[in-house]
């Protein structure tokens, strides 16, 4: 923020950059808010879960992440209104949708590309269950769906088979423990993960939260 604002001074009054150095210091003080936020939290939120709104956590997240991913894709959100609400912990669910939306950014190989991001309501049969990635003892009933959709390169079968190994990347500066994160996280709110994707065609992610009865 300090070295934005100092190119700021430097910039002659009617030059087109000062809108983007006013905007990478808005997102900046945005981050620093919010990261004090998340650090005051942490400790209570680490260990203990609460109703949470999906909605609510994906447009956070998305409005830290804006900047960063507008230079790589076109952002759309389609959220059911009125979701159930799910029991979990809110610092792990941001670190989800974060995960997500970046590795989506980072399947973009040629901006701009889209990434549609969803919430919606699915009730899962018994043998719906079997076809997960993630969560291989998932019960029956009524879930929670958030999915994130991209427009990238995206995956081979050989890939694909390999996305949540730790330390797995095809990022030359990647460190392959993103979606490792992700899945365990689901894991432990008793969530299930399901990929879809191919060559030329992109990549959908979708996570299963278990939803919440009438929450008074």
């Amino acid at each position: 923020m300090s070295h934005a604002r100092m190119a700021l001074n430097k910039v002659p009054a009617d030059s087109p950059a000062r809108r983007h150095l006013e905007r990478a210091i808005q997102a900046t003080r945005h981050a620093a808010d919010l990261t004090y936020q998340l650090l005051a939290d942490m400790d209570r939120e680490r260990t203990h879960s609460t109703y949470v709104d999906l909605n609510q956590i994906v447009v956070e997240v998305v409005e830290l992440l804006e900047p960063e991913l507008a230079s790589r894709a076109r952002l759309h959100l389609a959220l059911t209104q009125e979701l159930s609400l799910v029991w979990a912990t809110p610092l792990q669910m941001r670190q989800v949708v974060m995960n997500l939306l970046r590795n989506a950014a980072d399947a973009i190989a040629q901006p701009p590309g889209e990434i549609v991001v969803r919430t919606y309501e699915e009730v899962l049969t018994t043998q719906e269950t079997r076809t997960f990635q993630g969560g291989g003892g998932l019960a029956s009933g009524p879930y929670v769906c958030l999915e994130v959709q991209d427009s990238g390169v995206g995956m081979t079968p050989e890939t694909l088979a390999h996305i949540f190994e730790p330390y797995f990347t095809t990022k030359s500066t990647g460190r392959g423990i993103g979606l490792t994160a992700t899945l365990g996280i689901i894991y432990a709110h008793l969530g299930g993960v399901r990929v879809e994707s191919a060559p030329g065609v992109g990549t959908t992610f979708r996570v299963y939260l278990p939803a919440l009865a009438d929450v008074d």
